[in-house]
């Protein structure tokens, strides 16, 4: 996740970028680095009309 994110920030270093993401467990880890030009907001649990992929 920690690459991910560092990757999203060098594509877009002049922006700033509002990610949301749901409950899974890479995504809650404590061991990732955020760049300062991201921000993460998390689902509430156990809304899967918020969540498309809970459609499929």
């Amino acid at each position: 996740m920690s690459l991910f994110l560092q990757e999203v920030a060098w594509r877009h270093p002049e922006e700033f970028v509002l990610m949301v993401l749901d409950g899974a467990g890479g995504h809650r880890t404590t061991h990732r680095v955020v760049p300062p030009q991201l921000h993460l907001i998390y689902l509430p649990p156990y809304s899967p009309e918020l969540n498309p992929a809970e459609h499929l």
